[in-house]
């Protein structure tokens, strides 16, 4: 004959069983999930930390070129009178204006990658 109460206590195991290992399951699985997602976006941030690093140096590179030709103009100016002082003002200020350009290019630029 079935013993009632060793059935009951086989099957209480069994849905102990399941509800305790359900959950570890699926939050295990949650969690692979979560890192594959974790995984990509800090490889698509490293690869846009890698862009700004790159860009950051091609425009620290163009401003200390950018310097020397100031300095150099504006030894020109000081030294110089007339036409000549005149045209090396003039160069002066299209190197500040370049450089004001390019700052709001990349000013956008960054704004518009924030904002995707």
């Amino acid at each position: 004959m079935i013993n009632l109460s060793s059935v009951a206590r086989t099957l209480a195991l069994a849905i102990a069983l399941i509800l305790v290992t359900a959950p570890n399951v699926a939050f295990g699985q949650a969690d692979q999930h979560q890192h594959g997602q974790n995984t990509q976006g800090n490889q698509m941030k490293m690869g846009q930390a890698g862009m700004q690093s790159t860009m950051m140096d091609e425009m620290a590179a163009k401003k200390k070129a950018n310097t020397e030709r100031i300095d150099a103009l504006m030894a020109r100016v000081k030294n110089e009178s007339g036409e000549a002082k005149v045209a090396a003002m003039a160069d002066v200020m299209t190197i500040l204006l370049e450089e004001r350009a390019a700052m709001q290019e990349h000013c956008a630029t960054m704004c518009a990658t924030m904002h995707k």
